[in-house]
């Protein structure tokens, strides 16, 4: 994007330039350059550095000078410090330092870039200005210089000395224990796995409130089974109801329909009595006779096969 212009009269000139992306976004920038008459060489100086400590080389060159008409013939310097030197070359310095207050070494300062040759133009006598070269990076920090002599009595306050140690810990009495706060409500269930009415097996007699950490509990069915509610019978429609006997007699209802065998005896002696057929009889003739009796009557087990648990109803 490098463009050269000729300037054909000395003056003060404004460039303007307008830059516009794909999305007709528009930016401009402004540079003044200033056109001089062609009435002797344009001279220009570069130097390494801008500051310096003393005895440190710094370097100058007057290559970019420029001859309106003709060629440069010489160049010469003056350093400003009485002494001179020709053509392009490098300069030591000796400086003299004397400060007021012992200061801090001075900063490194990174080398600025050089600035393009001042181009020359194909039919004007003056080339147009080269672009500023770009400023160098920031150089290493110097050294810390030596200590100034000690100057006039500063009113500037030293820097705040370090914080003292923390004293020890005061010994007063601790304040009294604030009182415990009411119990709030016992919750609706919420993250307690057994709400109220709950109940909970367990093969060891520990108080689930001491396993669980909540709760009022207390232990059921003492020698009794567990059976589920039906409201299809009449024995089991209500829940904590209960029933049943451990051991039970029976009665006569309960007995199975059964038989017993009698003996008649054909024959009798001693006034026993004897059984015989006739056969020209007719009829019936009912008659009561007891048999032997047998069973002692007493109530029979009636338990099924059992594994016993503590059982305990969450009530609060």
């Amino acid at each position: 994007m490098a463009h050269s212009h000729s300037y054909t009269a000395p003056g003060t000139y404004t460039v303007t330039l307008k830059v516009i992306d794909d999305s007709e976004n528009e930016s401009t920038v402004t540079k003044t350059i200033v056109v001089d008459a062609a009435t002797g060489p344009i001279p220009f100086m570069r130097r390494s550095r801008s500051k310096a400590i003393e005895n440190e080389q710094v370097s100058f060159d007057a290559a970019s000078s420029v001859a309106t008409t003709g060629s440069i013939s010489s160049v010469t310097w003056d350093f400003g410090d009485g002494t001179t030197g020709a053509e392009t070359g490098t300069w030591s310095t000796p400086i003299s330092v004397n400060y007021p207050v012992g200061p801090t070494g001075p900063t490194g300062v990174g080398e600025t870039g050089p600035t393009g040759d001042t181009g020359a133009g194909d039919t004007g006598p003056t080339g147009s200005a080269g672009t500023v070269g770009a400023t160098g990076a920031t150089g290493d920090t110097g050294q810390t210089g030596p200590t100034g002599p000690t100057g006039s009595a500063s009113t500037v306050t030293g820097p705040t000395g370090a914080a003292g140690e923390t004293g020890p810990t005061g010994s007063g009495d601790t304040g009294p224990t604030g009182y415990t706060g009411d119990t709030g409500a016992a919750g609706e269930g919420g993250g307690e796995a057994f709400p109220v009415g709950s109940v909970f097996i367990a093969v060891v007699n520990t108080d689930p409130s001491d396993l669980l950490g909540y709760g009022t509990w207390s232990q059921i069915a003492g020698g009794r089974f567990l059976v589920g509610q039906t409201g299809a019978d009449a024995d089991f429609d209500t829940a904590e109801e209960t029933g049943g006997e451990k051991t039970h007699t029976l009665s006569e209802a309960e007995m199975p329909a059964h038989t017993h065998i009698e003996n008649a005896p054909t024959s009798a002696n001693g006034g026993a009595v004897r059984f015989a057929t006739d056969t020209n009889a007719s009829g019936n003739t009912d008659s009561t006779l007891d048999t032997g009796s047998a069973g002692s009557g007493t109530a029979h087990n009636n338990l099924p096969p059992y594994f016993v648990c503590y059982f305990w109803k969450r009530t609060a």
